[in-house]
């Protein structure tokens, strides 16, 4: 294998830390940390390259993974298996449990789709021995709302010590040895060194690496002997033909079938449009040419109807909103603003959403698959710079598309209710063909492949202007100023 050899120009020097300007003294420096036995300070190395990537904006779903970096992640856990001598002892002469199955993740959230798809493998694995083990390596779980997502699902949740991030891994690989699963289903964030280096502990464990971070950088993408879940079908291909992973597979996102919109319900009713989007402030504030807190006052003042958003939102985001729409003279009583529901889908019916709006510039999946099986039209942002962020690819091939904000507009006034009939229709049609819990199923128990859906159904041509436009924006002193405070929070998070 090769071993580059440290050269001092390769690594720059600053402020007490070191940053690099090649992967081959980025990767010199973490082995000479592995060697010298300083495997906490590989963990936070590889940690901060990986978190520096995804705070870089013009490296999103430009850079989605690198051999490299899981390679030295596997280094650094062969090397605390080999000085952990008790870890050794566990190790021999057990054979695995067929009745266990374990959740390896970085952390547990309220909100957000990728807890709800562990929640979703849980309730149809049929194993008598279901544990969570935690990493808490990017920050603290909302640990009430697991206890009572999980706790009548009979699943055993295991956080890691309080401690330095080889701590964490030493518990962690001492706990996937002594349970022995069948199976280890790895959800980790895209920084996570610590779950990815523990998969050395796993033994003859099946490992299945589910790759939902699939937009930045994400560690695991290249974890040797492990089965690769890739969620949707840009994905799907884009890690089969261009990121060279030959073992993926394809496994659609679902959501649990609560109905389809009521048929007895009419479209705009009074001829009023109530619009929806929901997502957090990690996909929404985010810079972009477009804003979310420019257009939600717009379209209220455009069509006189009602936006419901579902999400966390900051204070400033909020206060931007509503001051935008008393300049436009929109009543406040027609955004309505909703931290958090326990179901998208049904908050949808209640609400009587005619129209989803998408999040932009980043999707959200998972909520998207809801909002199809919900029976709800989407509106769907074409995003200038990569079809990959939009999510053309997640909605169904004839739902409405806008870049423009204008083009959002237009649609939103000018929508019939039998368009929004018809569209609620097949959105509900492709639900039920491509995302059914009965996939999820067939995968899990029989071992079912899914075929992905036929991909670029729907024409995409990116605006290269505007990506170079990004590119200025992005350099400048004030988005530098930026990136470095969304890193310093990301640290501090991790404490």
């Amino acid at each position: 294998m090769f071993r580059p050899r440290i050269i001092q120009s390769e690594i720059i020097t600053g402020a007490g830390k070191a940053t690099f300007a090649s992967v081959r003294g980025f990767v010199g420096f973490v082995r000479a940390q592995i060697k010298s036995g300083d495997l906490n300070g590989a963990l936070i190395s590889i940690k901060n390259i990986v978190n520096h990537v995804v705070t870089e904006p013009l490296c999103t779903a430009r850079v989605f993974s690198s051999p490299v970096l899981d390679d030295l992640c596997a280094q650094i856990g062969l090397a605390a298996l080999a000085s952990a001598v008790p870890l050794q002892n566990l190790s021999s002469g057990k054979g695995l449990s067929d009745n266990t199955v374990i959740f390896v993740a970085s952390q547990l959230q309220a909100a957000g789709g990728h807890t709800r798809v562990i929640e979703d493998f849980i309730r149809i694995l049929p194993h008598k021995n279901k544990h969570l083990l935690i990493t808490e390596l990017v920050g603290r779980s909302d640990r009430s709302d697991a206890e009572s997502r999980f706790g009548s699902l009979s699943t055993v949740i295991e956080y890691a010590p309080k401690g330095k991030p080889l701590q964490r891994l030493q518990w962690l690989q001492k706990r996937l040895i002594e349970l022995r699963g069948q199976d280890v289903y790895l959800f980790n964030h895209h920084e996570d060194s610590v779950a990815v280096a523990a998969m050395e502990a796993s033994g003859e464990s099946k490992v299945h690496f589910y790759h939902h971070g699939d937009h930045h950088l994400c560690l695991g993408v290249h974890l040797v002997g492990a089965n690769h879940i890739d969620i949707h079908a840009f994905g799907y291909h884009n890690c089969r033909h261009n990121l060279n992973v030959e073992n993926n597979c394809y496994l659609p996102l679902i959501a649990e079938d609560l109905g389809t919109r009521p048929t007895d319900e009419p479209f705009r009713p009074g001829g009023v449009l109530t619009t929806c989007t929901a997502a957090g402030w990690n996909k929404l504030e985010i810079p972009h040419a477009v804003k979310y807190v420019n257009v939600v006052p717009l379209l209220l003042a455009t069509t006189g109807g009602r936006h419901i958003h579902i999400g966390r939102l900051t204070q400033w985001a909020r206060w931007r909103i509503r001051q935008a729409m008393r300049k436009l003279g929109v009543d406040q009583s027609s955004f309505i603003y909703i931290s958090q529901v326990p179901s998208v889908w049904q908050a949808l019916h209640q609400f009587g959403v005619d129209l989803y709006i998408s999040s932009f510039p980043l999707t959200g999946g998972r909520t998207m698959v809801e909002v199809m099986g919900a029976g709800i039209p989407i509106a769907v942002y074409d995003h200038p710079t990569s079809r990959f962020l939009g999510g053309i690819d997640m909605a169904y091939p004839e739902a409405f598309s806008w870049r423009e904000p204008e083009e959002l507009l237009t649609i939103c006034s000018e929508i019939t209710a039998l368009q929004l009939k018809e569209h609620s229709i097949i959105a509900r049609r492709h639900y039920l063909r491509f995302h059914s819990p009965d996939l999820l199923r067939g995968f899990l128990l029989k071992g079912r492949d899914c075929a992905p859906p036929p991909l670029h159904v729907r024409p995409y041509v990116a605006d290269a202007l505007q990506f170079a436009l990004n590119v200025g924006y992005h350099t400048g002193l004030l988005a530098s100023s930026r990136k470095a405070l969304h890193r310093m929070y990301r640290r501090v998070r991790s404490w």
